[in-house]
């Protein structure tokens, strides 16, 4: 299994070494659907902040040095536009999912007239949309299709179900009391 780095590192790389720290970024909020649906995107422009502020600061501080004035205002100047339009793709990103994840599981709405009629959107970005989710892994393969119900067994009847609220994309999800589960759409843990 791979291990992710932690938010304190990709951060401490973006303000450091800015271009570790933004592949690390990309790579984190590719393949991490928690990641996506937190929100580390305040973080993410508070670290695009930081690096706005080292650009100035590195060039008003070498002003006698003129070429690495610039160089430093480059330098971090486009670290800081890089993390700030990740924040804000980040952003939009996620409250784009969660919009489709409380239609299509919490309203179970799964007809893409229906979803672009609520969002007011064109049903083709509704089915586009709808693919780039299932092939990031937020909603199954075959989500439109009603399920066969599944046949239970006797130790999961014993065991007592409920309805858990992600509290990071806002979906609806199965949990069993007392043990702690993952998000199906998004993967945070739920308990």
């Amino acid at each position: 299994m791979k291990t992710k780095k932690s938010w304190g590192w990709i951060i401490f790389l973006i303000i450091v070494f800015w271009p570790i720290g933004i592949y690390l970024l990309f790579k984190r909020l590719g393949n991490d659907r928690s990641a996506l649906m937190s929100e580390n995107s305040n973080i993410l422009t508070i670290s695009g902040i930081i690096l706005a502020l080292f650009a100035v600061l590195g060039f008003f501080g070498n002003l006698t040095h003129f070429g690495t004035a610039l160089f430093s205002l480059i330098l971090y100047g486009a670290g800081a536009y890089f993390v700030l339009q990740k924040a804000n793709s980040t952003k939009r990103k996620a409250a784009k999912y969660k919009s489709y994840l409380n239609l299509i599981v919490n309203q179970q709405i799964t007809d893409s007239n229906q979803i672009a009629n609520q969002l007011g959107i064109s049903p083709s970005t509704v089915d586009r949309d709808i693919h780039e989710m299932i092939a990031a892994g937020y909603l199954p393969q075959n989500y439109n299709v009603p399920l066969a119900p599944e046949v239970k067994s006797h130790e999961d009847i014993i065991q007592q179900e409920r309805i858990v609220k992600c509290p990071a994309c806002g979906a609806n999800n199965k949990g069993i009391v007392g043990k702690i589960a993952e998000c199906e759409y998004c993967g945070t843990q739920i308990g």
